[in-house]
């Protein structure tokens, strides 16, 4: 039986978290509730709709961050299918403890941060990572 769990995280851009949904197929929404085993969260500040059974949200914390608010069996570490067998979109999309969402979000971030400073920024997929070069004169 699965929980609704909050992860804290150092997500702090909105924007940067908005290309990330982008980049995989996904649109985050102001507002809403979260779909979890046992029914609907509580209100959260921004929320994913995913395919499948569960949604993603976030919740601001008292340092600013954004915590993730999800059902466990969706950023529990488990990809795939659950102990029934059972497939879940979502979780497939989102990839392993939500390990692509963060990667979309880490170099959404980077990206920003290389255009502010005037560089040029490219990447690899190499499998499950990414490979990040930068070029340009400030470097």
């Amino acid at each position: 039986m699965s929980h609704l769990t909050t992860v804290k995280t150092e997500i702090r851009s909105v924007e940067a978290l908005r290309e990330a949904c982008t980049a995989l197929g996904l649109t985050l929404q102001a507002g809403g509730r979260v779909r979890f085993y046992a029914g609907e969260s509580d209100p959260v500040d921004f929320h994913v709709p995913l395919p499948g059974q569960y949604d993603l949200g976030f919740t601001r914390q008292a340092d600013g961050t954004y915590g993730f608010v999800a059902d466990e069996e969706l950023i529990g570490g488990r990809s795939g299918t659950d102990d029934y067998g059972r497939g879940d979109a979502g979780r497939q999309i989102l990839g392993e403890d939500c390990r692509r969402l963060k990667q979309e979000y880490s170099y959404a971030v980077l990206q920003a941060e290389a255009r502010r400073k005037g560089l040029q920024i490219s990447r690899q997929q190499e499998g499950n990572r990414i490979k990040v070069v930068l070029t340009g004169r400030n470097l």
